[in-house]
C-alpha cells in the first residue's frame, strides 16, 4: 500500500526522523561526488540504499515475530555484497528494530524476511519469486534492471555513473507494505511492466 504522509516509527525516536530523512534523500538524490564514489563502491552504495529502503518501509505486525525481532534481510544466490551489507547488520532502523542479513541459495531454505535481494544467479526466476514474496510482505530488489517488468518492487540500475533504480508501483501497491511515497517518487516508475 502507497501511504500519503510520512510514517510515524513506533520504536524509534520521531527526533531523529529530519537526520535520518535528510542523510536518505542525499543518498537517493544521487549527491555523491567523485572522490567520494572513487572510495564508495557500486555494492557499498546499494547496500546503504538497501538500509535506507528499510527505514522508510513498514511491514504489517504479523511478519515479525515479536515486538523486538529483528528485521531481516535476506540474500538470495550469489552475494555480490561481500562484507559491504554486514556493515548495515545490527544497526537499529527508524522503527526500532535491529537489521539482521542472512544468505540462502534457494528459495526453500529462504528465512523469514522482509527484505529479499535476489542476486543475478536468480534472473531467470524473477516472476515467480515476486509471487513467492507478494503474499509474504516482503520487499524484493535486485540488480537485474528488466526484474520490474516481472513483479520484483525495486531494480537498481546505472546511469552516467550513479546508482538508480526502478521502482514497480503496482507491485509496491499489490503488497502488504507501506512504503513512503517520497521514496517511491526518487525511483523511476514501472507500472503494468512499462517504464
Amino acid at each position: 500500500m502507497i501511504e500519503s504522509s510520512l510514517m510515524r516509527p513506533r520504536h524509534g525516536t520521531p527526533a531523529r526522523i529530519p537526520g535520518l530523512v535528510a542523510l536518505f534523500l542525499a543518498i537517493l538524490a544521487y549527491v555523491v561526488p567523485a572522490h567520494v564514489a572513487e572510495r564508495t563502491s557500486e555494492y557499498q552504495l546499494k547496500a546503504a540504499f538497501i538500509y535506507n529502503f528499510a527505514n522508510f518501509t513498514t511491514w504489517p505486525d504479523s511478519t515479525f515475530e515479536g515486538e523486538h525481532s529483528p528485521l531481516v534481510v535476506a540474500i538470495l544466490g550469489d552475494d555480490p555484497f561481500g562484507s559491504d551489507l554486514d556493515v548495515a547488520e545490527s544497526k537499529v532502523t527508524t522503527s526500532g528494530r535491529v537489521l539482521e542479513v542472512e544468505r540462502v541459495n534457494s528459495l526453500a531454505a529462504l528465512p523469514s524476511c522482509h527484505i529479499l535481494y535476489i542476486s543475478r544467479s536468480f534472473s531467470h526466476s524473477m516472476s515467480s519469486i515476486a509471487d513467492f514474496a507478494k503474499d509474504r510482505a516482503i520487499l524484493t530488489i535486485t540488480d537485474v534492471v528488466d526484474a520490474c517488468d516481472n513483479g520484483i518492487m525495486i531494480c537498481f540500475f546505472s546511469e552516467d555513473n550513479k546508482i538508480r533504480f526502478h521502482v514497480n508501483l503496482d507491485a509496491v501497491e499489490d503488497s502488504k507494505l507501506r512504503v513512503d511515497p517520497r521514496v517511491l517518487k526518487l525511483g523511476r516508475a514501472v507500472t503494468g511492466g512499462k517504464r
